[in-house]
């Protein structure tokens, strides 16, 4: 190892989750509470990054990861949805997968839906949680379509954790539809 190398680097998340954090004083400390387990100090950054007037992606990203750390989004779903509805159009379609990923959760299946990119979904959690939401209303040719997206992520998936996303959301449409996905 080099010496100007860090001991313990940060590990790296996937691109969704990666933020700049020299913008953001707020999703730094957020980021940090909630990595260390410091629940009250987490949700009151929280708390105050909703309360903003205009929030950056970062900032609303990690409110979220708190939130779904710590807390439940059914209880800050009003909160999250006007914090959301505050932002510009370029936010909003950047944390659009959130809001899937929010609804989804709390099984407002209609809502998630809005949310959701079929054929240009951007994270493997957006495609496990939209996937459900397909599946429970029945919109099957879309989920097809969905499911095909998640076998081209999955074969560029590095992640452990998205690799379970995206094999947990093709085993649901398959199990449902008890057939392959033929292109």
């Amino acid at each position: 190892m080099n010496h100007s190398e860090p001991v313990n680097p940060r590990s790296l998340r996937t691109r969704r989750n990666a933020a700049p954090f020299h913008r953001s004083a707020i999703a730094a400390e957020i980021s940090g509470c909630a990595d260390i387990g410091m629940k009250k100090e987490a949700l009151r950054a929280v708390h105050t990054v909703l309360g903003k007037r205009r929030i950056l992606p970062e900032e609303f990203a990690e409110a979220h990861r708190a939130i779904g750390v710590f807390s439940s989004f059914e209880k800050w779903k009003s909160q999250l949805e006007d914090a959301y509805n505050r932002q510009s159009r370029k936010f909003k379609q950047e944390m659009r997968p959130y809001m899937v990923e929010l609804y989804g959760s709390i099984g407002a299946w209609e809502t998630a839906l809005r949310f959701l990119s079929v054929r240009n979904p951007s994270s493997a959690s957006e495609m496990f949680f939209g996937m459900e939401a397909l599946l429970e209303l029945d919109k099957l040719e879309d989920a097809k379509a969905l499911a095909i997206e998640c076998t081209k992520a999955l074969e560029s998936a590095t992640n452990a954790f998205d690799q379970s996303l995206l094999v947990t959301a093709l085993g649901e449409f398959l199990h449902r539809t008890k057939r392959g996905l033929k292109r």
